[in-house]
């Protein structure tokens, strides 16, 4: 990572950074009442560089810090504060008379704000490493040329002192840099953790969204047909004529076949659920799949009362000649499930039906409808569990949301995908890819 992609990433919330302004120019200060023991000869020169270098370059970026615009350059401020700080010592030490004491000891401060830079501001451990190797070389430069620390070489008088404000230098520096490295290893760990308690947050969240659809929407598909039947049951226990009876019997039957279809769904969802696999492969002539679409379709023109609703079904030669060797059943389930709804939303608008050859054994089934019609916002949603684009009991049509979700759990059983595109005009058509499921006659 380069220096200028490590500084673009450097993110210092606005109070932090004030916080660290604030305890910098107060710590600055108060050793500014250190200056007139430490530096008796130079101090008036050390408070210059105090209150006269560091104080305005700490007051314009507190300042600019309440300014949202200046809220991306925090970062970058940062360091410059840093930088100046650092600037700051070396000038008074550098200045001082060799007899003062802060000509020794002031090397300190660097430590000081080597500490502020990485435990207050929180600056990446790298931005510290960098910052430190550079402060070290620039008063090893000094202490050597300027001070002549190192005149009388290692046996002189103040090698040790040399060799000891270096090493305590090094020292501090490895530490601060160990520990910005460990904050923010903690700190990446906590947005980790954080990130993922949200998104069990969000998912515990959309799982009682979920349950109380589903208890909703099952109170309403059970109750519906219960109604009926009781309700007709009623009729026929008060001595009815014959008129009424066909009619109660008719409407008793038609409810519950629908009850029975509910309950079905749920137990073959539940099934699906627990299931390893699909279980045993059959082998199924396209023509009778094609016969069996008819029929289906037919089927549900009655139940959704679309009467004037019409299936086309186009296969190329190539793959109506062949034969299919599946889990047939449950294949069925999911091109039933795709043209009920076509169906049912079809508002009696014919459905067109329609393969494509991958491979000469993989076979993707095109379901076309001119209905109601799903977009993009949808997403997948329509194969969540017991999800619907409408819900609510004054939803325009009934189904418990279970059919294109047991579609899509199959589909993968068979390691092939199933997906949806929206029409030009209108309408929804959907796409069923069964990857080496087509065998030659």
């Amino acid at each position: 990572m380069s220096l200028k992609n490590l500084i673009n990433q450097i993110n210092v919330p606005p109070v932090t950074f004030r916080i660290g302004i604030l305890s910098g120019f107060v710590l600055y200060s108060i050793y500014g009442f250190l200056d007139y023991y430490m530096l008796p000869d130079t101090h008036e020169v050390a408070w210059s560089i105090r209150f006269f270098l560091l104080g305005p370059s700490l007051i314009i970026p507190f300042i600019l810090s309440y300014y949202k615009k200046f809220h991306d350059f925090l970062g970058l401020f940062s360091i410059f504060l840093i930088i100046v700080a650092q600037l700051g010592i070396l000038l008074m030490i550098f200045n001082a008379f060799p007899q003062e004491r802060g000509h020794d000891d002031y090397y300190v401060g660097l430590v000081l704000v080597i500490l502020w830079a990485a435990f207050i501001f929180k600056l990446h451990y790298k931005i510290i490493a960098i910052s430190s190797v550079a402060t070290i070389i620039i008063y090893a430069y000094f202490a050597i040329t300027l001070q002549n620390m190192l005149m009388l070489g290692i046996n002189g008088p103040h090698f040790p002192l040399f060799f000891n404000n270096i090493l305590f230098l090094t020292s501090m520096s490895f530490l601060a840099s160990i520990g910005s490295y460990l904050i923010a290893d903690y700190y990446e760990k906590l947005q980790e953790e954080k990130q993922q308690i949200q998104k069990a947050l969000a998912k515990s969240r959309e799982s009682d969204r979920i349950k109380t659809s589903f208890l909703s929407t099952m109170s309403h598909e059970i109750r519906t047909p219960l109604n009926g039947i009781i309700g007709f049951s009623d009729i026929l226990l008060d001595e009815p004529d014959e008129e009424d009876i066909q009619v109660a019997a008719t409407s008793i039957n038609r409810q519950g076949y629908q009850l029975l279809k509910v309950l079905s769904s749920i137990l073959e969802f539940s099934e699906l659920q627990s299931k390893d696999d699909l279980g045993k492969m059959e082998k199924v002539g396209m023509k009778v799949f094609i016969h069996r679409n008819y029929s289906n379709f037919d089927l549900y023109k009655s139940r959704h009362e679309k009467p004037n609703a019409s299936l086309e079904i186009k296969f190329i030669e190539e793959i109506a000649n062949k034969y299919l060797y599946i889990q047939y059943e449950k294949l069925e389930s999911v091109i039933n499930a795709i043209l009920e709804n076509a169906v049912k939303f079809g508002d009696n608008k014919p459905v067109s039906m329609y393969g494509e050859l991958i491979n000469e054994s993989s076979l993707v089934i095109s379901i076309r409808d001119m209905g109601i019609g799903l977009n993009s916002s949808h997403g997948d949603a329509v194969f969540e569990n017991f999800r619907q684009v409408e819900s609510g009991h004054n939803r325009k049509f009934d189904g418990i949301g279970m059919g294109l979700t047991m579609s899509k759990k199959i589909v993968n059983f068979m390691n092939g995908s199933i997906w949806y595109e929206q029409n030009r005009d209108l309408g929804t058509t959907f796409h069923v890819h069964i990857p080496n499921c087509l065998r030659k006659v």
